[in-house]
C-alpha cells in the first residue's frame, strides 16, 4: 500500500476536479470547493463534497503553467489557486453564452442580474423564466447521448448504493417510465435525431443516477430500450438547472430526495460561488442576500420560508474554512456510525440546530471533541445547549 506522500494529484483547470493517481488511470476525487493551509508545513487541505484531503504540495502533478514553481510554497500555491478561480469566472463573463458547448457556464451574479431585471413577481416569475426556456416535452433521447451534467449544476455526487437500487429495478421493469430533464448548450439541433446516437450530448440535470444506471445495463448487454423520454431545456443557468434537479429528486417515483447533507453542501457550494472563504467572516450584504435568493430559487420556495426552515443550516454554510473541515467531517462519521451515542439512521436537518446556535469558536472546540471521540452524542448537545444560554 503507498504511503500518504507517494500519492500523485492533479487538478482540472476546466472543473476544478481533484484526480488521484491510481493504479490504471486517474480517479476522480470530486469538485474542488476550497484549498486552506494546515498546521502542518508543505500540506494543504483540499475541500471537496465529501469531505477533505490533506495533500502534501510535492504530491501535485500539475502541468498549468499558473502552478509553476509553487511546489514549495503554500502561499505561491494559494494564490495561484485563486488566480485560476479569478480568470475562470472572467473568461465566463466576458465570453459569449454561447460560445462551446461545453463550458456555457454563467457566473452567479449574472444569472442573479438576469434575474432581478424580470423578477416582478418573485418565485413566479422565476418559473416564467424557465419555463421560457423549455423545448418540449416526451421527446426520445437516446441513452448515450445522456451525460453527466456540468459540476457547477449537479445537484449531488453520484450515490453508488441508489445506482444499484436503480439497476436492479430496471431489471425488473426494464420499460421504465421515468420523466429526465435534459439541457442542451448547443445553438442549433433537431429534437427529431435526439434518438439517434452520438448527435448532440444532453446534460441529465433530472435523473441523473438513473442515466448512470441505464447506461451500465446496455454495457452490460441488458435487453431494454436504448432511448427514454426528456423534458428538454435549452441555455439553462446555473440556478435554473438546479431547481429542476430538485423538483426531479422530490417528485421521481424511483428518486432518493435531497439529504439534509446534501443541501448543506448545495449551499456551501453556492455561497462559495459569490464569496471568497477568507472572506466569509465579513462578507456583503448584497452578495448575502443574491445567495439566499439563489437558495430559495433551487428549492422553489419563498426567501422567507428559506430562512424559516433552513435558518440553522444557512448559518452553519457561512463558517470560515476551520469549522467548515470539523462539519465536514462531522457528517462523514456520522454516515461510517462513528459518533458515539447518536440517533439511529441519517443524518436530519434538526440535527444542525443547537450546534448552530453556539458561537463559531466554541462549535469548533466542541465539534472537535465530538469528532475525536471526546464526547458522546448527547453530551455535545447538551454542551451546546448550555452555551448557547450564556
Amino acid at each position: 500500500m503507498a504511503k500518504v506522500w507517494d500519492i500523485v494529484y492533479d487538478i482540472d483547470e476546466k472543473d476544478f476536479c481533484l484526480f488521484e493517481k491510481a493504479a490504471v488511470g486517474w480517479k476522480n476525487e470530486g469538485k474542488i470547493t476550497a484549498i486552506t493551509t494546515t498546521l502542518e508545513v508543505g500540506i494543504v487541505r483540499i475541500a471537496l463534497p465529501l469531505g477533505s484531503k490533506k495533500c502534501r504540495l510535492e504530491s501535485f502533478n500539475l502541468e498549468n503553467p499558473k502552478f509553476q514553481g509553487t511546489s514549495k510554497s503554500r502561499t505561491k500555491f494559494l494564490e495561484a489557486w485563486k488566480k485560476l478561480l479569478t480568470d475562470f469566472q472572467r473568461e465566463n463573463q466576458t465570453s459569449s453564452a454561447n460560445s462551446t458547448e461545453d463550458r456555457n457556464v454563467n457566473h452567479p451574479m449574472q444569472q442573479r442580474a438576469e434575474h432581478n431585471s424580470t423578477d416582478t413577481d418573485g418565485l413566479i416569475s422565476f418559473e416564467t423564466q424557465i419555463r421560457n426556456k423549455l423545448v418540449g416535452r416526451c421527446i426520445r433521447v437516446h441513452v448515450k447521448n445522456m451525460t453527466a451534467p456540468h459540476p457547477a449544476r449537479c445537484l449531488r455526487q453520484i450515490d453508488r448504493k441508489h445506482v444499484d437500487s436503480l439497476k436492479a429495478a430496471f431489471r425488473k421493469r426494464p420499460e421504465n417510465n421515468i420523466i429526465f430533464f435534459g439541457n442542451i448548450l448547443k445553438d442549433d439541433f433537431d429534437i427529431r435525431l435526439l434518438g439517434t446516437s452520438g448527435y448532440v450530448n444532453v446534460e441529465t440535470i433530472g435523473g441523473n443516477h438513473s442515466r448512470v444506471a441505464l447506461q451500465e445495463l446496455l454495457e452490460e448487454g441488458i435487453n431494454m430500450s436504448p432511448t427514454v423520454y426528456m423534458t428538454i431545456y435549452k441555455g439553462l443557468c446555473d440556478t435554473e438547472a438546479l431547481k429542476l434537479g430538485f423538483d426531479h429528486n422530490v417528485g421521481h417515483e424511483l428518486g432518493r430526495p435531497t439529504s439534509p447533507e446534501e443541501l448543506m453542501l448545495l449551499f456551501r457550494r453556492e455561497l462559495l460561488k459569490l464569496i471568497d472563504e477568507e472572506e466569509l467572516n465579513n462578507p456583503q450584504n448584497s452578495s448575502m442576500k443574491t445567495w439566499k435568493q439563489t437558495c430559495a430559487d433551487i428549492l422553489g420556495i419563498t426567501k422567507t420560508k428559506l430562512h424559516n426552515v433552513y435558518h440553522c443550516m444557512l448559518s452553519i454554510a457561512t463558517a470560515s474554512a476551520s469549522c467548515w473541515d470539523r462539519i465536514i467531517d462531522f457528517m462523514f462519521l456520522w454516515k461510517e456510525e462513528k459518533i458515539r451515542r447518536k440517533p439511529k439512521g441519517d443524518i436530519k436537518k434538526t440535527h444542525f440546530t443547537k450546534m448552530s446556535a453556539v458561537s463559531e469558536e466554541m462549535r469548533i472546540t466542541l465539534l472537535t471533541e465530538l469528532n475525536d471521540g471526546d464526547i458522546d452524542w448527547v453530551q455535545f448537545n447538551s454542551k451546546c445547549s448550555q452555551e448557547a444560554k450564556k
